[in-house]
């Protein structure tokens, strides 16, 4: 009887691989939907911001309602509208920054431009 190789390799294998072609295609790391929406929550100036989590352009009541508006624009702008609203090999980044904070539009105060640095800052160190 011919001996099989050990299948416990496989899995570790398979994701070391993806790992290393993702680094190497520059992809964005993924990050889980809560964590975006911190990220965007302390961007826009946390408990001291005139709009909770940026939301200027629709109602909200408290704080509570303000999150559930933006982690829903996140839900669908990132994932599921995602084809209607990204562009083709744009990162995720690039395209909630387009929807959320669009440079030169007629709420930007000369601070979009900033706004994806200081999402990916709260990302990366949170």
């Amino acid at each position: 009887m011919q001996h099989l190789p050990d299948p416990r390799w496989f899995i570790p294998a398979v994701m070391l691989y993806a790992l290393l072609v993702a680094s190497l295609c520059g992809a964005d790391p993924t990050y889980p939907l809560d964590t975006w929406v911190e990220a965007v929550y302390l961007a826009e100036g946390g408990v001291s911001a005139t709009y909770l989590y940026g939301i200027r352009s629709v109602k909200y009541k408290d704080v509570a309602e303000a999150r559930a508006i933006c982690k829903r624009t996140i839900e669908r702008t990132l994932i599921s509208k995602r084809k209607e609203r990204c562009k083709a090999g744009e990162s995720d980044l690039d395209c909630l920054a387009r929807r959320y904070c669009p440079i030169n539009s007629d709420t930007d105060s000369g601070t979009c431009k900033f706004w994806a640095d200081n999402v990916k800052f709260f990302l990366n160190n949170k």
